[in-house]
């Protein structure tokens, strides 16, 4: 089924933000045979790091992002402040976003332990 933003990429149209993105992912747009693939836009965690939970959903959001990436430990850090997981749903979706990525391993130098 062609959806109304595949359509409108398929015409050569750009779209317009995430809600268009994401209801294009995966749909096969023929462009005089060759297919076009949206992909959806994720702010990593890392990108904004110190900013709050709240913030980076915010940021993504006014951004046009798609999603956010969530590293495993400000995940414990909100529980261990009281959030729970459907307030912490309830604040991702009130931003029109997702959590696209969970990152769990630090893959800086200096992150690692000495050996």
């Amino acid at each position: 089924m062609l959806t109304a933003a595949s359509a409108r990429v398929a015409a050569g149209q750009q779209l317009s933000g995430p809600g268009d993105r994401t209801a294009a992912i995966g749909q096969g747009c023929n462009d005089g045979g060759m297919t076009n693939r949206l992909r959806p836009i994720v702010l990593s965690h890392l990108s904004i790091r110190h900013a709050s939970f709240v913030d980076r959903c915010s940021a993504a959001s006014l951004a046009d992002f798609d999603g956010i990436g969530l590293e495993i430990g400000e995940w414990s850090l909100q529980r261990a402040k009281g959030r729970s997981d459907d307030e912490l749903r309830g604040i991702v979706a009130e931003h029109d976003i997702a959590v696209m990525e969970i990152e769990t391993m630090p893959l800086l130098p200096f992150a690692l332990p000495a050996r």
